[in-house]
């Protein structure tokens, strides 16, 4: 299967991380997966909208204290700077960090300061809350 733009970006972002080559696509709606040694994960993918979406499983939450999810609730703040992230927790008490682009505004400069920053505010999440 041919790969398109959207999948070009993200084999440039493993390059950029000297990453090994990623495999041949399988099919039209691969998630290509990011782990770190820090425990962050980052899922990317693209939807049918052609939006490029960055999605980041940050840990556990240890303390689900009322205090602690206002707290963190309090960092969905927009402001209009771009991209703004979502943050969120799952069903088994893991934080999530979202963020989406349309692809059109995306190229291999945009798509590694997008996953940076993704990096940058997931880090200091995981480190706030000391999620684990």
């Amino acid at each position: 299967m041919m790969k398109n733009s959207f999948d070009l970006l993200v084999d440039g972002l493993a390059k950029d991380y000297s990453m090994p080559s990623l495999p041949n696509k399988k099919h039209d709606n691969e998630v290509y997966c990011f782990k770190f040694q820090s425990g962050l994960e980052v899922n990317i993918y693209q939807d049918d909208c052609r939006w490029v979406h960055f999605a980041a499983t940050i840990g556990q939450f240890n303390d689900a204290s009322n205090d602690t999810l206002s707290h963190a609730l309090q960092l969905n703040n927009f402001s209009l700077r771009k991209p703004f992230f979502t943050f969120g927790m799952n069903g088994e008490k893991v934080g999530l960090l979202h963020t989406r682009i349309p692809l059109i505004e995306m190229n291999a400069v945009e798509m590694r300061k997008v996953f940076e920053d993704l990096l940058d505010v997931a880090g200091g999440i995981r480190a706030t809350f000391k999620l684990n």
